[in-house]
């Protein structure tokens, strides 16, 4: 029995001594992606929103802090100031900032290079939520952000986004769990866990080898499925988010924000979606495609200088750099500015 017993005590002190040495290699080394270690709260109209108040620091060291509206930007008055120009800014984690300062996001580059060139008074909200799509991005606008009574809409797409199902959450102790996790964890523990950058390491190498070495047929598996349907219904969601707009006199800019590897690729996923996106535009918004730009920005090899390290879906400060450029330059913008 003893010795049982100080087998069982050696694989502990084995795996203790494992996980430690882990830990340590994975936070000198910087293996793991950044997180966006926020509480969620449940929501009647969206499949969840940042708790208000939250502050908290990512694995990496970014301060994240989400103002009294549940939005990751500075404290602002849900009041539009007199003469304010306001520009409301949707989109999800890549508009939102993930793994990057705040300051750093092409939201405040583009409110700060208005403060600065500019006499007239601006306000710009960002209100990305990592995980959103374009239908809860319109959901959002219609029950939160007609009230903050925005001049201007700025809408980041990315090509995950052409669809029209929203995640699916079950929220513990401001914790979301997807209802297919194979892993239930507790919410306590999970808390404990997204502090651990092996842990994080981890659960991002199993991501990337089930991409690397279990590839699918995306684009397939959707024409099965009919993409024709897909994007009809899609397209209704733009349809109704467009009508919001011009019904409340707000001109609407999508920025189409590609991933490092349709940079690499010279092409998005879905680029017949983003040819329809740009074909409806027409009078309707203004369609600002960012893949030339990234193109013609990223290195010689890879296009690693405009996004977060490990996260190819994340631009890096470059990349929103080059975002808020593309719209301050916009002809169409410089007009609506102008009017200010």
């Amino acid at each position: 029995m003893k010795k049982v017993l100080r087998i069982i005590a050696g694989f502990l002190i084995f795996l203790l001594i494992f996980f430690l040495a882990g830990e340590a290699v994975c936070r000198v080394f910087v293996l793991s992606n950044d997180t966006f270690p926020v509480d969620f709260i449940e929501d009647p109209f969206l499949p969840y929103r940042y708790k208000p108040g939250s502050r908290t620091v990512s694995l990496h060291g970014i301060p994240i802090n989400i103002n009294s509206l549940g939005l990751r930007d500075k404290e602002c008055d849900q009041r539009k100031g007199e003469k304010a120009y306001r520009i409301l800014v949707l989109g999800d984690s890549s508009t939102l900032g993930y793994g990057i300062r705040i300051e750093e996001t092409f939201s405040e580059r583009i409110e700060e290079i208005l403060i600065r060139t500019d006499t007239a008074s601006y306000e710009i909200i960002n209100a990305g939520v990592s995980g959103y799509n374009t239908r809860d991005e319109l959901n959002y606008l219609v029950h939160y952000g007609l009230d903050l009574h925005p001049d201007m809409v700025i809408m980041g797409l990315m090509t995950n986004d052409f669809t029209v199902r929203s995640l699916e959450l079950d929220i513990k102790n401001g914790i979301g769990i997807g209802s297919g996790s194979n892993l239930r964890l507790s919410p306590a523990v999970k808390k404990i866990l997204r502090r651990s950058k092996l842990y994080v390491f981890l659960a991002w190498a199993r991501v990337e080898i089930r991409h690397r070495y279990k590839k699918r047929d995306f684009t397939k598996a959707e024409k099965t499925s009919d993409l024709g349907e897909l994007w009809t219904s899609y397209s209704k969601v733009v349809d109704r988010l467009v009508s919001v707009c011009a019904d409340n006199k707000m001109p609407l800019f999508i920025i189409a924000i590609p991933s490092r590897e349709e940079v690499l690729r010279g092409e998005y996923d879905k680029q017949e979606f983003i040819e329809k996106m740009r074909l409806k535009a027409r009078d309707r918004y203004v369609f600002i495609d960012m893949l030339p730009v990234f193109s013609n920005s990223r290195g010689p090899n890879n296009a690693d200088n405009l996004y977060v390290k490990r996260d190819s879906c994340q631009p890096a400060p470059k990349g929103h750099k080059l975002i808020a450029e593309e719209i301050i330059l916009n002809t169409e913008f410089q007009r609506y500015i102008r009017r200010v």
